[in-house]
């Protein structure tokens, strides 16, 4: 019989943990966040106090997320540096091939700047990241990060959809490192993703109200 690290088991649970967690915490928010647009006002200023207030929990929740995929990846090359002894980085040549490292990568730049460069995607900054992105999307203008297209509408969805992509990425890289084979769950459509997202990590949560 094949004999299973006990350790790796940990490692694997950590992350499926970890995913389930941010996801739900994702889908929590955001549906409190629209209940909140229902709330009632008596006077304009006060329309203009909870609009404001809602926008400010869209922008930073978006910061937050972002900077919680990015610690589940941290934390899982952490993890596997223990157990194998490795110092493998997310942008060591190694990772190039690896499933949606370029997504992934972009996660981790934004929330670079978002901890050290106070979310402005300021033109002279020396930070790497911040450089990154500006020659990413072009930019020559100082300007807040959150006026990127990946801030934009459909803000739930794309936290999902880099959520999976995260725990792909790292399934990926115990793949190639000989830890854990798994096969692929390779989703190209963005609605197959999220679909997966809600059936496996949030409507199996007991007692969720809106499941379907």
């Amino acid at each position: 019989m094949k004999e299973f690290n006990i350790d790796f088991l940990y490692l694997i649970q950590e992350l499926s943990h970890s995913i389930s967690t941010l996801s739900i915490m994702v889908d929590s928010t955001f549906n409190s966040i629209d209940d909140m647009h229902q709330w009632k006002y008596e006077i304009k200023d006060e329309m203009k106090h909870l609009g404001s207030t809602l926008y400010q929990m869209r922008n930073k929740s978006m910061e937050f997320f972002i900077l919680g995929i990015s610690k589940i990846v941290e934390d899982f090359l952490n993890n596997l540096k223990l157990l194998r002894k490795s110092d493998l980085k997310i942008w060591d040549t190694f990772c190039d091939s690896v499933i949606y490292a370029k997504e992934i990568r972009l996660i981790r730049h934004f929330s670079n700047i978002i901890k050290h460069d106070n979310s402005i995607i300021y033109i002279p900054s020396q930070n790497k990241s911040t450089q990154i992105i500006i020659d990413t999307y072009n930019l020559t203008e100082t300007m807040p990060i959150n006026t990127l297209d990946f801030f934009g509408y459909k803000q739930k969805e794309t936290i999902l959809k880099h959520l999976y992509m995260a725990n792909e990425f790292c399934f990926e890289i115990l793949n190639l490192t000989n830890v854990y084979k798994r096969k692929k769950q390779l989703l190209l459509i963005d609605n197959e993703i999220i679909d997966f997202m809600f059936e496996n990590y949030i409507y199996n949560i007991p007692g969720y109200p809106k499941k379907i």
